[in-house]
Order: structure tokens, then sequence, then C-alpha cells
């Protein structure tokens, strides 16, 4: 019998810290202090809007009269262009963060915008694995759903229209 593959090593990327729990949304205020968020972009979709959701993240923003922006066009099974519309959006609003409230396509797109929203090249030059060194922005994920656990990876799923395929960016 052969044993080979015990002495393989690897390695596993995961988020920095999770707070979870009743309640954990509202400790929001320190962490947007400690990462020096000043103007983030909210992303997220039209459903999370429209449940109310947002109200307590942003009276939290508003008592640290932090500056914000939401954007609501993320699509369940997002594609390319809703990244590159969001890092056009986080770009014109002079934005230093990001915030993703929502689900795994939320998710998605803004660690996607943390990566690329200073990038000057092609999306497409960046996707693969260990294409990006690190996140260039300060990002919090707010899961409202329990679902693919997006919020403790560093890969992002987005639909490719041209090539009629998913594709994960490993970010």
């Amino acid at each position: 019998m052969q044993l080979s593959s015990f002495n393989q090593v690897s390695s596993f990327k995961s988020a920095g810290k999770l707070i979870t729990g009743h309640g954990a949304a509202q400790q929001l205020q320190p962490y947007v202090q400690s990462l020096g968020m000043q103007r983030p972009l909210i992303v997220t979709d039209s459903g999370v809007v429209a449940s109310g959701t947002l109200d307590m993240i942003i009276e939290q923003l508003t008592a640290l009269k932090v500056s914000y922006e939401v954007f609501d066009q993320v699509t369940p099974e997002p594609e390319v262009e809703i990244v590159e519309m969001c890092t056009r959006a986080f770009n014109a609003g002079k934005h230093d963060s990001v915030i993703a409230v929502g689900g795994g396509s939320a998710m998605g797109i803004a660690k996607c915008v943390a990566v690329y929203a200073h990038y000057e090249g092609p999306l497409e030059a960046l996707f693969g694995e260990n294409m990006v060194d690190q996140r260039a922005l300060p990002l919090i994920a707010m899961p409202t759903t329990a679902g693919n656990g997006s919020e403790v990876t560093n890969i992002a799923i987005l639909s490719d229209k041209a090539q009629q395929m998913k594709v994960a960016h490993v970010l």
C-alpha cells in the first residue's frame, strides 16, 4: 500500500475573522472603524434592499458619519458585466472599501470589486488561480443566507456568457 498522498502539503485560505450569532450585524461599527472605512460601497441586490435588511447597517454607518452608496444591481448567477458595472460605480463614487450584504452572488461581486477596483487592464487577465497577490481594499461580508459559504472563501463564481460557462475566480 502506497501512502504518497499523505506526504503532500496543502494550503487553505479563509476569511480573517468570523463574527456569528444573533445580533452579530449590530457589531458593524468597530469593524468599519478598525478597517478605516470612510466611504464604503454597499454591494447587494434589490431584494435585500426591499426587505429592509440594510436599514440597521445604514443606521450604524450614519452614526459613525461614514458616507456610503448602495449598488443593488447584483443578480443571481452574476456575470462579469456586473463586476464591471459595480467597479465603475465604486470608482465613480471614490469609495475606499466594500461591504457585501446578501447571498453568494453579492459576496462574489464584492470580493471581485475589492480586488479589481484599481486594476487598469481587462478583468479576464486576472482570472484563474494565484493571479491576484492580495485583496487591495477593505471588505466586510455580511451574509443573509446560509448557502455556499462565499463569505469565508477567496473564490468568486461568475457566469461568462462569451464562453457559456461558470468560471471560478480565485482571488
